[in-house]
């Protein structure tokens, strides 16, 4: 059975919220109001995006070689990556981040070729400018639809099994297109809540252990 392997970004792949560290770094703490609006789900990944970047007095230099210095990966999941390589597992990214800093953080660990489906940003020019080409045409919510996403891979391959690691409340929607889910943190939870089955982790060591028993 072919495995596909969809991975969050921020406070998943890596070990810190990367967003959230660029965001404190740059601006204190101006972004956590529009942040705490869009976790209520009151504004939409777009709108909550254009007033944080906002914020950002600094170029996309700038950002780059902040996140490159400060944000660390997850233990594990560079060699997890490889790993997947190894057994034939197709491990693909999939954030409503932007690839801004999440190409130059996936350079860092060697993995600048790595699968992924991310928003696009660029900071230079005066404004903060985006691009959201995987959105879901009948939902706004998100810029990069990851249970849209994940439902175009089923229908690209069928019969495979589709496994997604998330650590965040908005993880709970691509989660429960998944066959198996591995959860941490806010995502931990709401599975809990919503009675969702999962398998908790804190690194990748034990998602390769879970990967292997199934």
């Amino acid at each position: 059975m072919r495995t596909l392997i969809f991975c969050d970004f921020d406070g998943t792949a890596t070990d810190q919220d990367a967003q959230q560290a660029i965001m404190t770094h740059f601006t204190g703490d101006a972004w956590r109001p529009i942040n705490r609006a869009w976790t209520r789900g009151e504004v939409t990944t777009a709108h909550r995006a254009a007033v944080q970047w906002g914020l950002v007095q600094a170029n996309t230099a700038d950002v780059q070689r902040f996140v490159i210095a400060a944000v660390d990966f997850t233990p594990g999941f560079r060699e997890f990556a490889r790993w997947c390589r190894d057994q034939g597992h197709a491990l693909h990214i999939l954030s409503d981040g932007f690839d801004l800093y999440i190409d130059p953080l996936l350079a860092r660990e060697g993995l600048a070729d790595w699968p992924r489906t991310v928003n696009h940003l660029t900071l230079d020019g005066g404004e903060p400018r985006f691009r959201f080409q995987h959105q879901d045409p009948a939902c706004d919510r998100c810029g990069n639809c990851k249970r849209w996403v994940i439902q175009r891979a089923r229908e690209a391959h069928p019969g495979a099994r589709v496994v997604y690691l998330g650590d965040g409340v908005s993880d709970l929607c691509p989660a429960q297109a998944a066959d198996v889910v591995l959860a941490r943190r806010a995502l931990l939870a709401r599975c809990r809540e919503t009675g969702l089955s999962c398998h908790p982790f804190d690194d990748f060591c034990s998602v390769r252990a879970v990967l292997e028993s199934l």
